[in-house]
């Protein structure tokens, strides 16, 4: 095993403090002091001069790693030490980078939504919109109280295989190693990366962060979000740092340690997209008049097996519904972005 593998299996089953992807130093006990001082004497200073070596040959905003635990541990160090040189006052927080990360099987992957690598832009558009009418029916959201924008359905259909304008990030480094660890392809390329982002910077050309909908609890467990471009202009998005290496499946999510399946399924919203794709690749038009729309999502909730949430509807009033909702939300969100930093709080 490799010190830098070693090095990620130990930190994360030292089960430390965080708020969100960082470590919360302030709330260690002495024995967590002891022991993250003592793993960082060890192998933290083998990994850093083997990182070392590598960074050296930073070339053009790149380096290469040998391995996906390399990446992390190199992540990670930005991670908790993004801070802009350029600036006069390095202790203003106009200064912080407020990082984002994207994983990818193959290195020389555009920075590019998954609607426009789509050879059939028009028919994953046309899955989208019926896989929306479902979505974002109101007797869905009566349940909860409260209806979520377009933008919600898509981030929800795009992690269910539906191509959209959304481009998927994450605040977890890990999270990204990950992804770049795992091609979905066999004649994958030999070499992933991780892509790292300053999202002042995305947010100051006018593109807009999308949190994941309250339902879609893997998102969350990915800490993941998306941008959304109003204008398109996604070809404006320049990476601080590309990090890249040999992918190894081996890489896994390790939280408190425990593995973590972070592609876990919920059945319904899979149903969901399946139904959306075969009503669209049997030639059928989208339902126009209301009449039309309302049997046809009525009989795609029956075949789908929608769970009702009977109990719910019996022990909580509209208004206490409500007020839950918008609490998970708010909470969901804020969670959020500490993950991406404080400064959005």
């Amino acid at each position: 095993m490799n010190s830098a593998r070693r090095y990620y299996d130990l930190f994360h089953s030292l089960a430390l403090p965080r708020l969100g992807s960082y470590l919360y130093v302030q709330q260690f006990t002495q024995d967590q002091a002891h022991q993250f001082h003592a793993l960082n004497e060890t192998y933290g200073k083998i990994v850093q001069k083997e990182i070392g070596e590598y960074v050296k040959n930073f070339n053009h905003g790149e380096i290469f790693v040998p391995s996906p635990w390399h990446a992390w541990a190199l992540l990670a160090f930005l991670h908790s030490n993004f801070i802009r040189v350029d600036g006069q006052q390095w202790n203003t927080l106009d200064n912080f980078v407020v990082p984002a990360y994207r994983g990818h099987e193959d290195s020389n992957y555009q920075i590019l939504p998954s609607l426009y690598r789509s050879n059939n832009q028009e028919t994953e558009q046309r899955y989208l919109d019926i896989f929306t009418l479902i979505f974002n029916q109101p007797f869905l959201w009566q349940n909860l109280g409260i209806p979520l924008p377009l933008e919600s359905a898509k981030a929800a259909a795009q992690h269910y295989g539906i191509h959209t304008d959304l481009l998927d990030i994450t605040a977890d480094p890990a999270i990204a190693v990950y992804f770049a660890s795992h091609p979905e392809s066999k004649n994958h390329a030999k070499t992933g990366a991780v892509l790292v982002f300053d999202l002042q910077n995305i947010l100051s050309s006018g593109t807009k962060i999308i949190l994941p909908p309250p339902p879609v609890d893997r998102l969350y467990k990915q800490q993941g979000a998306f941008l959304s471009f109003p204008n398109k202009d996604f070809h404006s998005i320049q990476n601080l740092i590309k990090i890249t290496f040999p992918p190894n499946p081996d890489f896994q999510i390790i939280r408190e340690g425990k593995h973590i399946d972070i592609l876990e399924t919920d059945h319904w919203f899979e149903r969901a997209v399946n139904k959306s794709k075969e009503w669209i690749d049997q030639s059928n038009s989208l339902p126009i008049k209301q009449d039309e729309i309302d049997n046809f999502v009525l009989n795609i909730y029956k075949s789908i097996d929608y769970p009702a949430m009977i109990c719910l509807e019996i022990a909580l009033t509209p208004s206490v519904k409500k007020d839950l909702l918008i609490y998970s939300m708010l909470a969901r969100a804020t969670l959020y972005l500490n993950n991406c930093c404080w400064i959005f709080a």
